[in-house]
């Protein structure tokens, strides 16, 4: 019995976490959507909300560096956000 119950435990983690993953990748799949969308230009400011289920995968989506390079996020309530357009210096 505790064989099956460890295997048990073993599968049903991993299926977490492969959920997880496939969370967290459709919630970046549709902030970059929307970034490259709606931030065309220098000024453009994007507000979302995150559904409270999806706002562990938001947060850490919005701190991955190939974002952050591009976008500044602003965290203004529990599950809303603002994104602008990161400015570049050309020196």
């Amino acid at each position: 019995m505790k064989t099956i119950t460890l295997l048990k435990d073993k599968y049903s983690s991993k299926g977490n976490s492969s959920s997880a993953r496939l969370e967290k990748n459709r919630v970046r799949i549709a902030i970059e959507f929307l970034c490259e969308k709606y931030l065309v230009e220098f000024g453009d400011v994007l507000t979302f909300e995150s559904l409270p289920k999806a706002l562990n995968s938001t947060v850490s989506v919005i701190e991955e560096r190939a974002l952050t390079s591009k976008y500044e996020f602003e965290q203004l309530s529990e599950t809303l956000f603002r994104v602008r357009l990161k400015e570049i210096s050309i020196i």
